[in-house]
C-alpha cells in the first residue's frame, strides 16, 4: 500500500468521528491548551495548517479523549511524508502516543476496529520508510496496537 492509499483509509477509518467543539479539545485550564484549542478548533482534522500543526506537533498529550480521537489523522498523514525535517517528529509523536494508551485513550465513541488496523498498517508503513532509530519504538508501539485488536 502507498501513502495516497493509507491516507484515504486513514480518512475514511475517521470519518465517523464526531468534531469536538473548541472548550472540548483540551481539558486542562492554561494558557498552551488554550492556544492548542483556537488553532485546532478552526479545522478538520486533514486540514490543520502546517504553521499551526508544527506549531503543536508535540501536544497530542494535552488533548481530551475526543479530540485526540478526532485530531489524529493528521497525526498520522503528517507522518507518511517525510519531505519537511519537523514531519519526522510527527512519527515520533505518533509514536509515543501509542505507546502510552493508558493516557485519555477512553472517548465516549470507542475507536472502532478499522481504526486500529489503520494504526497497524501506519505503523508498517513507517517501519518500511523509517530508519534503525525508530524500530524498537515501532515495535513497541505496534506491541500495544495489537493488544486493542
Amino acid at each position: 500500500m502507498d501513502g495516497s492509499e493509507l491516507r484515504q483509509r486513514i480518512l475514511a477509518a475517521f470519518a465517523p468521528v464526531p468534531r469536538p467543539s473548541r472548550d472540548e479539545i483540551a481539558p486542562h485550564n492554561c494558557m498552551e491548551c488554550a492556544e492548542l484549542a483556537d488553532d485546532l478548533a478552526p479545522y478538520v482534522a486533514a486540514d490543520i495548517p502546517d504553521e499551526s500543526f508544527q506549531r503543536h506537533v508535540w501536544d497530542m498529550p494535552l488533548l481530551s479523549a475526543e479530540a485526540k480521537h478526532y485530531y489524529f489523522p493528521a497525526w498520522l498523514i503528517r507522518g507518511l511524508d517525510d519531505s519537511e525535517p519537523w514531519l519526522s517528529d510527527a512519527v515520533s509523536a505518533v509514536l509515543n502516543t501509542l505507546k502510552n494508551l493508558e493516557h485519555r485513550w477512553g472517548p465516549a465513541q470507542p475507536y472502532s476496529r478499522e481504526q486500529w488496523l489503520v494504526f497497524q498498517e501506519w505503523l508498517s508503513y513507517v517501519e518500511k520508510a523509517g530508519d534503525a532509530i525508530d524500530s524498537d519504538n515501532i515495535a513497541e508501539a505496534r506491541a500495544r496496537v495489537g493488544i486493542e485488536l
